[in-house]
């Protein structure tokens, strides 16, 4: 099941949550206008919205494209 998109950008089994464009097959970073987006999307840790073969809406990894490690654990 998808968390709300009220819940914390930690996962709770590390990594970085974010948002998933299901039709499009992107994911969302934290902090980027798209990620409280209210269209039909879903959450999960970037670790395995990679492992599911999205990719990166910006076209880099969170980590890379916000700079802040602070959601990492």
């Amino acid at each position: 099941t998808a968390p709300s998109d009220h819940a914390s950008t930690r996962e709770s089994v590390g990594g970085i949550r974010v948002r998933l464009s299901l039709t499009s097959r992107i994911y969302h970073c934290p902090g980027s206008p798209e990620y409280r987006a209210p269209d039909r999307g879903a959450y999960l840790s970037e670790r395995d919205a990679q492992a599911a073969a999205f990719e990166p809406a910006n076209g880099h990894a969170c980590t890379v494209a916000t700079g802040d490690t602070a959601f990492l654990d």
